[in-house]
C-alpha cells in the first residue's frame, strides 16, 4: 500500500464527515464526572505506598508536579486531536488515529512512512497499560478478601488460591460485551468508592502521629516507584479521547469551561490527601493498598469489602479498552467476525489476567510496571511527541525545548521505573 493510499485512508474513515450524534452526546457535567472517575479510581488507594517511597515533603511536591505534567500532556493530546480532526475532516478520532495523522501531517509529510508504526506503538501501550490495570484489579480483590477471610476464620491460605477462585465471580460479570449493560455496575462502583474513601478518611485522622515522625524525603533510588504509582493513580489519558468524541461541546474540555483542569485539580488534591495522611498514619508499615492497613473491626471490614466490591464491579468496564485494541486489529485482518469469536477472545483475556496475577502476585510491583512503562509513555511521551511533530513548522524554540524535556523525562521514568518495579516483582514472587 503506497503512502497516498494510507493518507487517504486516514482522511476518509467511516462516519468521518458526519455530524456528531447530539441526541446521545455527553453534557459538560457528565464529562466532568467522567474525567474525575477516569483519573480517580482504585489507584488512589496506593498513594500512601507512593509516599512511602518519597517521604512527606517530596511526596507533596512530586504529586503536584506529576499532576501538572499529566494535565498539561493531556491538554496537548486533546488540542492536537481537535486541530488534526479539522485538517483531516474527521468527526471522531481515537488516540491511535491522532498519532497516525500527526505523522502524516507533520514535517511536510516526511514521516508518512512511519505513521502506521506509530499507530501500532500507541495500540501496544494502550493494551499493555490497561491490561496491566486489570491484573492490578485482580490482585486488589484477592488481597482484600484474603485478609477478610483470614481475620474471621483464622486460616492462612496462599493468595494464589484466592486469585484462582476469583475466576468464578469475575468471569460472569466481565464477559458482558455492551457497555450500556455495565452502567448499573459502574454506578454502584462509584458509590462504593466514595463511601470507602469517606470511611478511610475517618480512620486516618484517628491518633495521627506528629509530622516529624516520618521522613521528609527518602533515598532517590526509591523515587521511581513513587513516580510510577502516581502515574497509575492520576492518569486517565486512555479514556479522554473517547469522552471528547462523545461530548456535546468538545471545546469545553480544555477551552471555555476548562473541564479537564477542574477535574484534574480535584483528582490531584484527593490523591495527595490520601497519600500524605495514609503514610503519616501507618509509616513504613503501609500496604500496597491502604484499605489493607485498617484495624480489625466491623467498620474496617465493611470498608475492605466495599473496596473489593468496587474493583470487582469496575473490572468489566476496564476490559473495554484492551478488547477494543485487540478486536479492532483482528477485525482488520479477517473479513468475517462473529459474536462467538468475540466472546472467545474476551474469555482468553479474562483468564489471562488470572494466570498472570497467579504468577506475579505483587501489588506494588504490578502498579510500578504499569505506571513506569505504560502511563509514562501514554501520558507523557506520546502526547509530547505528537505536539512536537504537529507544530514542526511553526514551533517556537521554547516549545521545542519543553517537548524535548518531556520526552526525556518520560523515557527516564519508563526505563528507571521499570527496572526498579521488576526488581520489586522478583522479590515478591
Amino acid at each position: 500500500m503506497d503512502n497516498e493510499k494510507k493518507f487517504q485512508e486516514c482522511r476518509d474513515t467511516e462516519n468521518g464527515t458526519k455530524e456528531r450524534d447530539l441526541q446521545h452526546a455527553t453534557s459538560d457535567i457528565g464529562a466532568l464526572l467522567h474525567i474525575v472517575k477516569s483519573s480517580l479510581g482504585a489507584g488512589v488507594l496506593a498513594m500512601p505506598f507512593a509516599f512511602k517511597n518519597a517521604g512527606l515533603l517530596i511526596g507533596v511536591i512530586g504529586s503536584i508536579f506529576i499532576g501538572i505534567t499529566v494535565t498539561h500532556c493531556t491538554t496537548l493530546l486533546v488540542d492536537s486531536t481537535q486541530k488534526l480532526r479539522k485538517i483531516f475532516n474527521r468527526t471522531n478520532m481515537t488516540y491511535a488515529d491522532t498519532v497516525e495523522c500527526a505523522f502524516i501531517h507533520g514535517y511536510k509529510g516526511k514521516l508518512k512512512h512511519h505513521a502506521f508504526k506509530a499507530r501500532y506503538m500507541v495500540n501496544f501501550f494502550l493494551f499493555f497499560t490497561y491490561y496491566g490495570v486489570l491484573i492490578y484489579y485482580v490482585l486488589i480483590i484477592s488481597s482484600t478478601f484474603k485478609q477478610i477471610t483470614e481475620e474471621y476464620f483464622k486460616i492462612s491460605i496462599d493468595i494464589r488460591i484466592y486469585i484462582a477462585f476469583l475466576t468464578l465471580v469475575l468471569y460472569p460479570t466481565s464477559i458482558i460485551r455492551f457497555l450500556k449493560y455495565l452502567v448499573p455496575f459502574s454506578a454502584v462502583a462509584n458509590i462504593c468508592l466514595m463511601v470507602a474513601l469517606g470511611m478511610i478518611f475517618l480512620q486516618l485522622f484517628k491518633d495521627l502521629p506528629p509530622l516529624n515522625s516520618r521522613p521528609a524525603l527518602q533515598m532517590p533510588n526509591q523515587w521511581p516507584l513513587f513516580i510510577a504509582t502516581c502515574f497509575t493513580s492520576m492518569e486517565g489519558i486512555g479514556t479522554i479521547l473517547p469522552l471528547e468524541n462523545e461530548m456535546k461541546n468538545p471545546l469545553h474540555l480544555i477551552h471555555s469551561s476548562r473541564l479537564l483542569y477542574i477535574g484534574m485539580v480535584f483528582s490531584v488534591f484527593v490523591n495527595l490527601f490520601v497519600g500524605f495522611f495514609g503514610y503519616l498514619k501507618y509509616g513504613n508499615d503501609v500496604a500496597g493498598v491502604i484499605s489493607l492497613n485498617l484495624p480489625e473491626d466491623w467498620i474496617s471490614e465493611c470498608v475492605k469489602a466495599t473496596v473489593g466490591l468496587t474493583v470487582l464491579l469496575t473490572y468489566g468496564l476496564q476490559m473495554a479498552a484492551p478488547m477494543e485494541v485487540v478486536w479492532g486489529e483482528l477485525s482488520k485482518t479477517k473479513k468475517k467476525q462473529n459474536n462467538l469469536h468475540y466472546y472467545i477472545l474476551r474469555s482468553i483475556l479474562i483468564i489471562g489476567t488470572i494466570i498472570i496475577a497467579i504468577l506475579m502476585p505483587s501489588i506494588a510491583g504490578i502498579i510500578g510496571v504499569i505506571g513506569s512503562l505504560g502511563f509514562s509513555m501514554l501520558g507523557i511521551f506520546i502526547p509530547a511527541l505528537i505536539d512536537l511533530i504537529y507544530h514542526s513548522d511553526d514551533q517556537s524554540i521554547l516549545r521545542q525545548i519543553k517537548n524535548v524535556c518531556l520526552l526525556l523525562f518520560a523515557l527516564f521514568c519508563a526505563i528507571v521505573g521499570f527496572y526498579y518495579s521488576v526488581i520489586q516483582l522478583i522479590q515478591d514472587i
